[in-house]
């Protein structure tokens, strides 16, 4: 994968996050079906968090995933970099703004999801955010790849600040499969499909993990790796043979050293 120097700017998820979702050749492309459609990893996510803690789901986007998450934990916060994301997510759910946090509701009516513009880098606003919710459970994907490598030791330490003592986190990045498997789709119908075009047009490209990988990342910076894996998502980006693209994934549950 090759790193930008784009990635993770907030004018840059601005843009990918106003053209997203606005046709059907721009799928958001992890927005659909039931929370085990997008997340077939919940069962573990679920068996390593104590469901007590808050959940953040960092990078949350347009809260796809996020609004599922509050059937499972009593708090759940949504947090993203783009305030373009933040403004679609669950737009049709009766959510409602109070100062920069957007107030959602679950199916089953319960006001159990927020919305809050973060960026994870942000040390002072990490901590400022933990001082309001005390230890967290964290679930990021796709988010650390979405940083230049010079953003990650911050990152890491906001993930550190956000756990504390009792939380950990379940991370999911593109592997490093993900160059390969687009090579194979421009061989296979000559190019890309739209919806990664248009996202490297507006300056978003994921950068490259380290040679020892997603659990190497966190191994350096002080973390346990509790378990780890690979994994292939379906999305809802759709290919010229009727089919929809399927990214190569890595996860790692982790959590800080005692």
């Amino acid at each position: 994968m090759a790193e930008s120097t784009g990635t993770n700017e907030p004018g840059a998820w601005e843009s990918y996050w106003q053209l997203a979702g606005t046709s059907p050749d721009l799928p958001v492309p992890w927005h659909f079906g039931t929370a085990e459609d997008m997340a077939p990893y919940l069962p573990m996510l679920l068996a390593g968090f104590d469901s007590r803690l808050p959940l953040v789901d960092a990078g949350c986007g347009n809260g796809g995933l996020t609004e599922h998450f509050a059937e499972h934990f009593e708090t759940v916060l949504g947090t993203d970099v783009a305030a373009a994301a933040l403004e679609k997510a669950h737009t049709g759910n009766g959510n409602t703004w109070i100062g920069r946090t957007r107030i959602g509701r679950t199916g089953n009516g319960h006001t159990g999801v927020r919305y809050e513009q973060l960026d994870s880098t942000d040390l002072a606003a990490v901590r400022a955010l933990h001082e309001r919710i005390g230890d967290a459970n964290v679930h990021l994907r796709g988010v650390l790849h979405a940083m230049a490598a010079e953003q990650w030791p911050n990152a890491l330490a906001g993930l550190a600040v956000l756990t504390g003592q009792r939380g950990r986190v379940f991370d999911v990045e593109l592997s490093e499969r993900f160059t390969e498997s687009l090579a194979e789709l421009a061989e296979c119908f000559g190019e890309w499909p739209e919806a990664i075009r248009e996202a490297a047009t507006t300056g978003l490209w994921p950068a490259e993990l380290p040679a020892q990988g997603l659990t190497g990342l966190y191994r350096r910076h002080g973390w346990l790796v509790m378990e780890a894996g690979e994994l292939a998502l379906s999305s809802r980006v759709p290919l010229p043979d009727g089919t929809f693209l399927h990214l190569p994934f890595e996860y790692a549950l982790v959590r800080r050293h005692a």
